[in-house]
C-alpha cells in the first residue's frame, strides 16, 4: 500500500471548496482505477498556493484492486 497523489488547478477563485474536493476524488479515484489501484483509505485534502497559482492536492492510500484471481492472474 502506498499514498497516490495529484494536484489540480483551482482556476476559479470564487469556486467552494467542498465541490472542487468532489470533482478532484473522482478524478483521482478514476486515475488510481486506471492504474489498477483502488482507494484504501480516506482522502486527504491540500490548498497549494504557488505565487502565479493554486492546485488542490488529493493524497490517498491505494492497494491493487482485486478482481478474481488478483491483479496478475492470466
Amino acid at each position: 500500500m502506498f499514498d497516490y497523489v495529484a494536484q489540480f488547478p483551482i482556476k476559479d477563485e470564487n469556486a467552494k471548496l467542498l465541490d472542487l474536493q468532489n470533482e478532484a476524488e473522482d478524478c483521482t479515484r478514476d486515475m488510481a482505477l486506471r492504474l489498477g489501484y483502488g482507494f484504501a483509505g480516506v482522502p486527504v485534502f491540500e490548498v497549494l498556493e504557488l505565487p502565479l497559482s493554486m492546485y488542490l492536492q488529493c493524497r490517498v492510500p491505494v492497494e491493487d484492486v482485486r478482481f478474481g484471481g488478483g491483479r496478475h492472474a492470466r
